[in-house]
C-alpha cells in the first residue's frame, strides 16, 4: 500500500478555491443551457415530423423556448407557452368552451387552404345524421357539402413527446458538455 501525502500552498489553495466556487458553478451553467439548447432543436424536429404546420413561419416550433441556467440558478428548461401542447403531451379528452367542438370534416390538408379562403359558413346550417352525430353542412349543388362535425368532446391521442425528448437529451449529451466546459477552464 503506498500512502501519498500531498500538501498544498496559499496560492494554490486560494486557486483550487477559486475554481471550486466561481468557474464550476459556471461550467455547469453553461452545460446546462447548451444541452437545453440542443433539446429544443431535437423538440422542434420531433414537432415539424409529427405534426402537420400550416404556418412556414412562427408557430408552434418557434414556441418551443429555453431559459437559461445560471450561477445562482442551476437549472435550464425547456417549454412552450402553446396552451394545446399539455394535452398533446398527455393524451386524453378534449372539452369545449361552449356547447360543441367543431372537428374540420376535411381528408387532405388542401381541402382546409380552400375551405379557409371560403370562409362563407353563414349558409351553413345543422344537421342530425343517422347515427346521432350533428354536423355543419352547406348545400352545394344538388347535394350537401360537410362542413365540420359537432361533438361534445374530442379523444386526443398522445403525440407530443416533449418530456421524453428533452430527458433522453440530458441523458446522453450532460456529462459530454460538461467535461467540454471544464476543459475549457
Amino acid at each position: 500500500m503506498t500512502i501519498t501525502e500531498l500538501q498544498i500552498n496559499d496560492a494554490a489553495e486560494r486557486q483550487l478555491h477559486l475554481i471550486a466556487t466561481r468557474q464550476i458553478p459556471f461550467a455547469v451553467a453553461a452545460s446546462l443551457t447548451a444541452v437545453a439548447k440542443i433539446a429544443q432543436a431535437e423538440v422542434r424536429d420531433h414537432i415539424n415530423e409529427t405534426f402537420t404546420i400550416r404556418r412556414k413561419s412562427g408557430g408552434f416550433a418557434s414556441s418551443i423556448a429555453v431559459k437559461s441556467a445560471t450561477k445562482q440558478s442551476q437549472t435550464a428548461e425547456v417549454y412552450t407557452m402553446a396552451r394545446f401542447a399539455a394535452l398533446q403531451q398527455v393524451g386524453g379528452l378534449r372539452q369545449p368552451q361552449g356547447s360543441n367542438l367543431a372537428i374540420p370534416s376535411y381528408q387532405n390538408l388542401s381541402e382546409v387552404k380552400l375551405r379557409r379562403s371560403v370562409r362563407s359558413i353563414a349558409d351553413a346550417f345543422e344537421i342530425k345524421l343517422q347515427d346521432g352525430q350533428t354536423a355543419l353542412v352547406r348545400r352545394k349543388g344538388k347535394g350537401l357539402q360537410f362542413l365540420y362535425f359537432l361533438r361534445k368532446q374530442a379523444d386526443v391521442p398522445k403525440r407530443f413527446k416533449m418530456i421524453e425528448i428533452v430527458t433522453e437529451t440530458v441523458r446522453r449529451e450532460f456529462e459530454r458538455n460538461l467535461i467540454q466546459q471544464i476543459d475549457k477552464l
